[in-house]
C-alpha cells in the first residue's frame, strides 16, 4: 500500500484508508470478523509505522452496541500519544 489504498471489512461495518506516501514499503493489510473479543490490542503482531495519519472508519448501531468511549480508550492504550 505504498501507493496508498483502503480495505474494507466483508460486511462493510470498518474501513482502513492509508494515503499515498503514509508508508515506506508494501504493507498488506487485513481485517478479519471475530467471533469473540480479541485479548491484548487486538491489532496484530507487527508494528506498522506510518508517515501521514490513515483513517479508521466504522459503524455500528449505538442502541445495539454501548461502546462509551471504550473504542477510543482501546485504540490510546494501542497507540499513544507521543511524549514531548
Amino acid at each position: 500500500m505504498v501507493a496508498g489504498g483502503s480495505v474494507t471489512s466483508a460486511d462493510g461495518k470498518l474501513t482502513l484508508e492509508v494515503p499515498a506516501g503514509a508508508l515506506s514499503s508494501d504493507v498488506t493489510f487485513t481485517i478479519t470478523s471475530a467471533t469473540t473479543p480479541a485479548t491484548g490490542d487486538g491489532m496484530g503482531t507487527t508494528a506498522t509505522t506510518f508517515q501521514v495519519d490513515a483513517t479508521i472508519g466504522f459503524y455500528y448501531e449505538a442502541d445495539v452496541v454501548d461502546i462509551s468511549g471504550q473504542l477510543i480508550d482501546a485504540i490510546e492504550r494501542c497507540y499513544p500519544a507521543p511524549t514531548a
